[in-house]
């Protein structure tokens, strides 16, 4: 029977009422004129066609009635879900919007700051070499070396040099918090709009 269920609703519906009023007629039909003399034997053949053709019909109005609410019931799931994934659609298209004006306004900002820096930290101060190895070990998440008290003497990089890394990164690390937070929300938006269907 799963083989029915390629057939359009309206068209299986006539098609078996089709069936069931051709059988009734073909019975009705075949008894009548197995009654006559002159084609009693063809009666005979139409009623018994007639017959089997009514036992099908019957059959198949059964089976159209049995599953008339469960074929409803599934065109209206799979409109209720058409409709999820138009809504699923837009709300995609709009935290796509809103996390890349985000990215670009933390790109924008980190930019501004870096300028800032080469404009108003001047200062030529050489840093450290112990100082650089603890920048080194904090960006790779390391504790510094048990040697950090023997490293001496003075790096080639500069306050500007440092704070400009520590802008970017920390702009790197904003941005990352914008994709947390906008897959978080699209996560959510998901998720109610899927419920929504049942």
């Amino acid at each position: 029977m799963w083989m029915l269920s390629f057939i359009p609703d309206a068209w299986f519906t006539y098609a078996v009422h089709g069936i069931f009023i051709f059988g009734l007629a073909g019975y009705v039909a075949g008894a009548f004129a197995s009654k006559l003399p002159f084609i009693s034997t063809y009666g005979g053949i139409v009623k018994i066609i007639g017959g089997l053709l009514l036992i099908a019909g019957l059959v198949l109005e059964g089976y159209s009635y049995g599953t008339s609410s469960y074929r409803k019931a599934a065109e209206d799931y799979k409109k209720q879900v058409q409709v999820a994934e138009e809504k699923a659609k837009d709300a995609n298209l709009k935290l796509s919007k809103e996390l890349k004006n985000k990215i670009d306004s933390t790109k924008t900002n980190t930019n501004e700051n870096i300028n800032a820096i080469q404009k108003y930290v001047t200062d030529d101060c050489k840093l450290s070499n112990a100082a650089v190895s603890l920048h080194n070990s904090s960006s790779q998440n390391e504790v510094p070396s048990g040697t950090i008290g023997t490293i001496t003497g003075t790096s080639n990089i500069k306050t500007p040099e440092l704070l400009n890394t520590v802008t970017e990164n920390y702009g790197s690390c904003h941005e990352t918090r914008e994709k947390l937070k906008a897959w978080q929300d699209w996560y959510k938006t998901q998720k109610q709009i899927y419920e929504s269907v049942k």
